[in-house]
């Protein structure tokens, strides 16, 4: 994720990696398929070097893999042999075709061609009205540069994604209003209306500023990396408003000390509509300083948690002992508990006592079901819950295939999936219809 992030940030760095590229490679490529040992581009072969050491063959499951697909040009097998046996299997071809797909992006990616699709709109004009039910229909209200090809498409939706799905959930035309087809609950209707009423309430001449509406994003990592013009694509979207975006977590960059917290971190002003601070800490350690919280103007977005992935902790950080019973059997605490009982109960309790929208997205279906099901079975979190968005796809989802080296067969899609709880709260209805 970071990495593939950091790929892309290559592209608004003033003057930097595009030249560079363009100089190393005398112009476009000629193709942009190419075996990865064979690549012009060296990150590229770095790229080959890794997964080959990493990988194992899905035929014989031997290591290191010294044959490369003439499908897909990434090393995949330990040799032809091992391809040929494999190449019969009736999802191979689907498998080798993605691939190559991913293969052909990257080499665009590092082309040196005119990247113009990267050339983001300014400020939504007030008297047209922007789509948000699709990324065609975004890209097209939005006067974005033409979008003439797949591949632009991903490209963009790559690094658009994260504050596009911010903008999906909370903008009056996005694809959760009007209940989105009985996606969105009853109770969690009027939970996201209370943001919608702030966000898109136009002011008159003598009413007192609107409050900032406070987006927080717990365990933030490639998100926070994102240059403020991706994100200015989300405030573009609500001019009326003024957003304050908090990066939160471990992984987020950071070396100065940022008041009042006094852990690492930054702060920028963007401009008067937008705000970025990013927090190196646990949200545990700053939730506290937030108070008091509103349902009117704050919402979490979870990015991939990981919430069912089996905790890595070492045993001493857990919330409790660190080996257990399985089948007569010990078994090491981190097989079997997962990462919402060992690393964020406290963290998800926090957030659902403020009874404002909590939003998580997923890499694909499996790992959504297997987020959903870990809170529904958890034994730590400890408030009462409600459903907010049913879980289910995303519509501004990356379309871009991102791939792992230690398993070429093993991609996902940022933000595929996407759902929404909050904290119970019994009074909302009532507070909310009256308003």
């Amino acid at each position: 994720m970071a990495s593939g992030a950091r790929r892309i940030l290559n592209l608004f760095r003033k003057g930097g990696a595009q030249n560079k590229r363009s100089t190393a490679n005398a112009g476009t490529l000629n193709s942009l398929f190419h075996p990865l040992p064979a690549s012009p581009i060296p990150a590229m072969r770095a790229l080959g070097e890794r997964i080959a050491r990493k990988g194992r063959c899905p035929t014989t499951g031997e290591s290191p893999l010294g044959y490369v697909c003439p499908v897909s040009g990434y090393p995949t097998h330990v040799d032809e042999a091992a391809w040929r046996a494999d190449a019969t299997h009736e999802h191979y071809h689907e498998y080798a075709q993605r691939l190559r797909e991913v293969n052909e992006d990257e080499h665009d990616l590092r082309s040196g061609r005119d990247m113009t699709e990267f050339e983001l709109p300014p400020t939504q004009d007030l008297e047209h009205t922007v789509n948000l039910k699709s990324w065609e229909m975004l890209f097209y209200t939005r006067n974005f540069n033409s979008i003439d090809s797949l591949r632009s498409q991903r490209h963009l939706s790559r690094l658009l994604s994260y504050p596009m799905t911010v903008a999906g959930v909370l903008h009056e035309l996005g694809p959760y209003a009007d209940r989105a087809g009985g996606r969105v609950s009853g109770g969690g209707e009027r939970s996201l209306l209370a943001l919608r009423h702030t966000l898109h309430k136009q002011p008159t001449p003598y009413s007192p500023p609107t409050p900032p509406v406070r987006i927080f994003i717990p365990g933030a990592r490639a998100e926070s990396q994102l240059p403020p013009s991706v994100w200015m694509q989300l405030a573009h979207l609500f001019p009326h408003a003024r957003l304050h975006v908090y990066f939160v977590g471990p992984e987020v960059n950071a070396e100065e000390t940022i008041r009042p917290f006094g852990v690492p971190g930054w702060s920028t002003t963007v401009n008067s509509h937008l705000t970025l601070s990013a927090i190196q800490a646990s949200w545990e350690e700053v939730h506290d300083a937030f108070y008091p919280y509103d349902p009117f103007t704050d919402i979490f977005f979870n990015f991939h948690p990981g919430l069912g992935f089996p905790s890595m902790l070492p045993s001493s950080h857990r919330p409790s002992e660190g080996l257990g019973q399985r089948n007569g059997q010990v078994v090491p605490f981190r097989e079997f508990t997962p990462q919402i009982d060992a690393e964020w109960a406290t963290a998800f309790d926090k957030m659902l006592s403020t009874k404002c929208p909590i939003v998580c997205t997923a890499f694909g279906h499996a790992d959504i079901k297997r987020d959903v099901d870990a809170l529904l079975n958890s034994k730590q979190i400890t408030q009462e819950w409600e459903t907010v968005i049913e879980p289910g796809n995303n519509v501004f989802s990356s379309q871009r295939w991102e791939v792992a080296e230690f398993d070429t067969r093993v991609m996902i899609k940022s933000n595929w999936g996407l759902w929404a709880v909050r904290g119970r709260r019994y009074d909302i209805q009532n507070v909310e219809m009256e308003d």
